[in-house]
Formats: structure tokens, C-alpha cells, sequence
């Protein structure tokens, strides 16, 4: 059978249910901005820890 273009970024079938996955789309800066908060999350449990 031949897959036509759907738009979902990826599509599972498991038995008779059908899942679309639809990646989210992000710009560079968003990329960056996420990275950094979670070194920002990163450091801060680093440093809990290390205080124990």
C-alpha cells in the first residue's frame, strides 16, 4: 500500500488504532532558549547536591 502525504511527522498502527505524531515546530532561538534552562535546571540540582 502506498503512503500518502499526510502531514504528521510519523504514524503508528497498532492493531485498529492509528497514531499521528506532529512534531512540534521550533525556531533556533527556541532551541537555545530550552537548552538553556535545562542547564539552568542542571547546575541548580547539581549544586542541591552537592550541598547535601
Amino acid at each position: 500500500m502506498r503512503e500518502r502525504e499526510t502531514g504528521f511527522d510519523r504514524t503508528y498502527r497498532i492493531g485498529n488504532t492509528t497514531i499521528h505524531i506532529v512534531a512540534a515546530k521550533q525556531t533556533e532561538e527556541e532551541k537555545d532558549r530550552r537548552l538553556s534552562e535545562i542547564i539552568e535546571i542542571i547546575e541548580m540540582i547539581w549544586l542541591k547536591r552537592a550541598l547535601w
